[in-house]
């Protein structure tokens, strides 16, 4: 896969963003990948809505990082409304 696609696969006619989530956030999401539709055929498209996703997992994943071990599940949500506010904007 070349870098400008990753995270990308194509399923049917559809782009997923499909990303494994990093170790160091497993106290806050118990999944092991991260499966998103990105609603488009377009490789193109695909490919700027892979970066928005991307950029606010990065930066929900620094802030849980940087948090620590001792992240209270009281904090999960707040963090996990940053995340769905860039999955929103793809609708």
């Amino acid at each position: 896969m070349r870098r400008e696609d990753r995270y990308l696969q194509k399923s049917g006619r559809r782009w997923h963003y499909v990303r494994r989530v990093p170790d160091g956030a497993r106290g806050a999401d118990s999944r092991a990948y991260i499966r998103v539709t990105l609603k488009t055929g377009s490789l193109e498209i695909a490919r700027e809505r892979r970066d928005a996703l991307e950029a606010a997992d990065d930066q929900l994943w620094g802030l849980l990082e940087a948090a620590g071990t001792g992240l209270n599940c009281l904090y999960a949500p707040r963090l996990w409304e940053h995340w769905r506010r860039a999955d929103t904007a793809l609708e």
